[in-house]
This record gives structure tokens, sequence and C-alpha cells, in this order.
């Protein structure tokens, strides 16, 4: 059981080391920089990981969602598309250390969006990543305890984009500060857009 504990752990920051995992860093960084940053990116967070347990668990929703992947893979393409024009029109005037300026704290944005982010996220099934995932389903498979053979690989595959999202906040807020505001906005852009083309090659 130890050996398949370790096992799924280290299949799970494997799994991280994709283009996928970048994508899903940047909407975390974005999620938690904006109102309610940390319910939301602990939302995206909890999406994911809730996602990444069931594709582990069940081998049939694993195939169903590669057979789908090609959809999944547009509406990030889409997404990353729209998410670079948008950083590209925004002026970053605050550093991100209280999220961005909303009108009253009663129309803060729903947690729902963050959470089917993080969800959207964990289904992009690529090259990259389908192989640690059907290896992680077939380690979960020869245990007698697949659900936390799942547990730990969810939370492994989790750690990684939250924590350089965390640690992107960190970076935003001393590039606001010293006045690198229009050098962020290009990062963010480029980042988004060329996220948009892998996405759209893939789809």
């Amino acid at each position: 059981m130890l050996a398949s504990i370790i096992s799924a752990a280290i299949i799970g920051l494997m799994a991280s080391g994709g283009p996928c995992t970048a994508a899903r860093a940047i909407a975390g960084s974005a999620f938690y920089c904006g109102p309610r940053g940390t319910q939301s990116l602990g939302a995206f967070t909890c999406g994911a990981f809730l996602i990444d347990i069931a594709l582990v668990s069940s081998i049939g929703f694993f195939l169903h969602a590669l057979e789908a992947s090609a959809f999944f893979y547009s509406l990030a393409a889409i997404a990353s598309l729209v998410a670079g024009a948008w950083t590209i029109s925004r002026v970053p005037t605050v550093a991100c250390s209280h999220g961005f300026p909303v009108d009253g704290a009663g129309r803060s944005p729903t947690l729902v969006i963050p959470v089917a982010a993080g969800m959207g996220g964990a289904l992009l099934l690529g090259a990259c990543c389908a192989p640690f995932v059907l290896a992680a389903a077939s380690t979960a498979g020869a245990s007698v305890n697949p659900l936390a053979i799942s547990f730990v690989y969810a939370s492994a595959h989790a750690a990684v984009p939250l924590a350089i999202s965390l640690w992107s906040r960190q970076l935003k807020n001393v590039l606001v500060k010293t006045g690198a505001r229009e050098a962020l906005i290009s990062i963010e852009a480029g980042i988004f857009i060329a996220c948009a083309i892998y996405f759209g090659v893939l789809a």
C-alpha cells in the first residue's frame, strides 16, 4: 500500500510538468488576484481536484473525457484568447494583494465560475497528461484502496499549479509596485495567447 501511495504521488508530480498544468497555474493566479482571491483559488483548485479523482477512479470516465478532449481544448483555446485580449485592454493600477476593486462585497462573483474552470482545466487530457492519468488509474486499480490512491494522485497533481499560483501573486505585486505594469501586461497576454495557440493545435 505504501509503495502504491508513493507511486501515485510521484505520478501526480510528474503529470504537472506539461503545458496544460501551466495553463491551470495561470488561471489559478488570475482567480487569486481577483475578488475573493483566496476563496476563488480554493474553489478552482477544488474543482480540478475532484475531476482528477474521478479520472483516476473511473476508467470509463477517463475514456469519455479523452474522447471529448478536442471539445475541451477548443473551449480552452477560446477562453485563453479572450483572456489575452482582456489582459491587453486592462491597466493594473494596484497590486493584487487585495484583489482588483469591485463595487461592493455583496456583488462579488460566485464561486461556481472558478469551480467550473478548475474542472475544465482538469479535463484537458492531451498526449502530455493522459499517460500519467492512465498510470495513476492502473496503480489505483491494483491497490486495495483505490480511492486513497486517487486522492494522493490528485493532491500531488494539484500541488504544483497551486504553488505557482500562490507565488505568482508576489511576483505581480513586485512588478506593479516597481512600475513595470506594461511588462506585466505583456507577459500575461503573451502567455494567454501562447496557450490559445497550443490548445488550438491540440483541438
